[in-house]
């Protein structure tokens, strides 16, 4: 699945060089997706939720008990 013996090739490293490799990705990768995921799930929340302060009608205010959880489950669903 992850062609060690091609990479070990191509770039000319030892073994220990491409789990390095392969280590560093990953810290760069895991928290650049795990900011991905909040910044996109906070831009879905105030879609859909709407932003309380700005809203100022009664209604918005009276229905956020059942918005708010409705939406909060939906960004999973939706993943």
């Amino acid at each position: 699945m992850f062609r060690t013996k091609e990479i070990i090739a191509a770039s000319k490293l030892p073994p220990e060089g491409v789990k390095l490799s392969r280590m560093i990705d990953a810290v760069y990768f895991l928290p650049i997706a795990y900011f991905g995921v909040f910044a996109t799930f906070h831009m879905h929340f105030d879609l859909l939720a709407g932003d309380w302060d700005f809203w100022i009608d009664w209604k918005d205010r009276q229905f956020w008990v059942t918005v708010t959880p409705i939406v909060s489950v939906m960004y999973p669903g939706a993943i």
